[in-house]
């Protein structure tokens, strides 16, 4: 297994990706499907909480709660310019949108045939694609283009390594 430069959470920066090791049961079915480390996706706010969508919404949450019930965090940080007023506007926006369990349902058996499927409407969330949107609507790099942002799962956001440096969080 790859080993990553560990960083705390007093070095997390705006924009850090988190990506979890859940201790629970939609964990550990996503990382059967997905034959991946990581199950769940949230965003660091820079002030000591992550943005994330779980049962039953989109919140804004103290990390240390967050991190309640994970094995692992690995932290994928933007190699790209963003504008991290747009971080925090998007995020802000979706707090209170409902989680949609039926796009996670829909996407555990699309992952049988062979991948994520998405749907493109942003307030049908789940983590990543919570994530991968709000990454989206901030980056200020026109080469770079998100056009799979609706159906990127935790391990490809884990995977990338193109658009993202990785650490893990040492907790």
């Amino acid at each position: 297994m790859k080993q990553f430069e560990e960083i705390t959470i007093d070095q997390l920066q705006l924009g850090d990706n988190l990506l979890l090791d859940n201790k629970d049961l939609l964990g550990e079915l996503i990382q059967l499907f997905e034959r991946s480390r990581v199950n769940h996706a949230s965003m660091y706010s820079g002030h000591g909480t992550v943005y994330e969508a779980i049962l039953p919404k989109y919140i804004e949450t103290p990390i240390l709660k967050s991190l309640d019930k994970t094995r692992n965090v690995y932290v994928q940080r933007p190699l790209y310019k963003f504008d991290p007023e747009i971080v925090t506007k998007t995020a802000q926006s979706l707090i209170g949108i409902n989680y949609d369990i039926k796009e996670i349902i829909f996407q555990l058996d699309k992952e049988i045939e062979g991948g994520w499927k998405g749907d493109k409407d942003p307030h049908k969330l789940i983590c990543s694609k919570a994530n991968q949107w709000i990454n989206k609507c901030s980056c200020l790099d026109s080469s770079i283009i998100w056009d799979t942002w609706y159906k990127d799962s935790p391990a490809n956001i884990f995977e990338n390594r193109i658009y993202f440096q990785c650490f893990k969080l040492k907790f």
